[in-house]
């Protein structure tokens, strides 16, 4: 199982909350109602984008940053972790990059794909 966060931010405060569910075993099907809606309500962090449901949230146009980067970049599985746990809290305190709406954005590399660049 693959665990991910969604941060929502108020738009009165600014404040950002964050939520973690998981993707499940595999199957889109195995997606709760209510973690399907959170997935499209929400700014959406993957832990990782290699995994089976992520096809389903291309399909739906679900928006997501993949942290797949920091595997690449970092030599330990105990730095990968420490670099995703940052940005994570980093996403939920700071205002999202430009072009967000109710909190929910999308941010992809200058190749296109997500990632945590702005």
């Amino acid at each position: 199982m693959t665990t991910d966060g969604l941060i929502k931010r108020d738009t009165e405060t600014g404040n950002g909350s964050l939520t973690i569910v998981g993707l499940g075993p595999g199957a889109a099907g195995h997606l709760s109602l209510e973690t399907l809606g959170l997935l499209e309500t929400h700014f959406v962090i993957l832990r990782t984008e290699i995994h089976p449901t992520v096809a389903e949230l291309k399909r739906r146009g679900i928006s997501y940053v993949s942290c797949d980067t920091f595997y690449e970049r970092e030599a330990t599985f105990e730095e990968v972790y420490d670099k995703i746990a940052s940005f994570v809290i980093e996403q939920a305190r700071e205002p999202a990059c430009s072009g967000a709406d109710s909190g929910t954005a999308a941010r992809k590399s200058e190749t296109g794909r997500n990632s945590p660049d702005c």
